[in-house]
């Protein structure tokens, strides 16, 4: 699953890049800067063709689970990040963030 594969991701807080995005199945595709728009325009017009009240249903269904299903985890990793960032470990880290960017 997606997640057991972004394990070493989410454990050391790297970039996930566009390709290992799609490989992972957290992106969709893949396309080049200078035909971003283009590709986005062809998809939302191909999205607009579709008859309105079955897209519609379908993006409420696939919405109704992804909410069902990351309810829980959400709410803990939101715990976990609140207590997180109360530590001051993370007030030494964000400090340290500032000064390298006012250099």
């Amino acid at each position: 699953t997606p997640i057991l594969r972004t394990r070493e991701y989410l454990y050391t807080g790297d970039r996930i890049d566009a390709a290992t995005a799609v490989e992972f199945g957290l992106a969709s595709r893949m396309v080049p800067a200078d035909d971003l728009r283009t590709a986005a325009h062809a998809l939302a017009e191909r999205l607009a063709k579709q008859p309105q009240n079955a897209l519609s249903s379908t993006k409420q269904v696939v919405n109704m689970y992804l909410s069902q299903a990351l309810a829980g985890p959400l709410q803990a990793g939101f715990a976990a990040e609140v207590v997180t960032m109360q530590s001051p470990e993370h007030r030494e880290r964000l400090e340290a963030l500032r000064e390298r960017t006012r250099r």
